[in-house]
């Protein structure tokens, strides 16, 4: 099993030496850096050595994709044309597509429209990540987050509907119930492409003393047998380094 850590790129450095196996990066950080600050991260990965596996949040707060007036496509593609092409040289492995704010189905819109819409910007972003070598993840997000794909056999439903090889499903236990989550891992089969977990109690990085079992979202994963890693992703309970550190002891010591 391989751990990484969901952080901005300010932070690669210490979690190389925390010992994280990987980081993964904000997809709109990485497409909203200048070509000078891009060149500094890029020289900083090979210098380091810690695998740039995966991106998450690779929206901005102002970008729609649903609706009756989503963002227009010359835009979506500049944008997420920078962020492939940028996270190819970087040698990442897949992104997920999260984003509830950017998904949410407006009020009064029709929602085979707005599933309609969905398909075909997924379409479009793997289109853009096949020719990097790149997949891309469907996840599906808490209905407090979304009102679009918010259970596992909707993300499936997309999936499906996409019906393209690089497109797979990304499973967060926070998502879950942490109950339900080994479950899904495991219904995913070959579909499951990455994986995050946080404290289902305030999102936060594992902790010692926040009573959750991660031993059975593990253990599926392992069982799965893909994608053989998961991220922690959510809010650190203190400073970068020492929360960042019991994270990943409290997941090694609960394989």
């Amino acid at each position: 099993m391989k751990f990484g850590i969901c952080t901005p790129s300010k932070n690669y450095e210490a979690a190389a030496k925390i010992g994280y196996d990987f980081i993964e990066l904000p997809g709109a950080e990485l497409a909203l850096m200048s070509a000078g600050e891009f060149a500094d991260l890029h020289a900083r990965v090979q210098e380091t050595g810690l695998p740039v596996v995966s991106l998450n949040a690779i929206f901005t707060p102002e970008q729609k994709i649903l609706g009756p007036q989503p963002t227009p496509w010359t835009e979506l593609c500049e944008f997420f044309g920078t962020m492939v092409r940028r996270a190819g040289l970087l040698g990442v492995k897949q992104f997920g597509i999260g984003g509830g704010f950017a998904r949410d189905i407006p009020e009064g819109f029709d929602r085979a429209a707005a599933a309609a819409q969905y398909i075909a910007f997924v379409r479009l972003l793997s289109d853009m990540a096949k020719k990097a070598g790149i997949g891309v993840s469907i996840e599906y997000l808490r209905a407090a987050e979304t009102n679009f794909i918010t259970d596992f056999d909707q993300a499936k439903a997309i999936h499906d509907a996409v019906a393209r090889a690089n497109v797979g499903l990304l499973v967060d236990a926070y998502h879950s119930d942490f109950d339900v989550a080994p479950g899904n891992v495991l219904r995913a089969g070959v579909r499951l492409w990455h994986c995050h977990v946080a404290c289902p109690e305030g999102r936060y990085w594992p902790r010692r003393e926040d009573g959750t079992d991660y031993a059975p979202f593990l253990r599926a994963i392992e069982q799965n047998g893909r994608p053989g890693r998961v991220s922690i992703e959510g809010n650190a309970p203190g400073e970068f380094e020492p929360a960042a550190a019991e994270a990943l002891a409290v997941l090694k010591a609960a394989i």
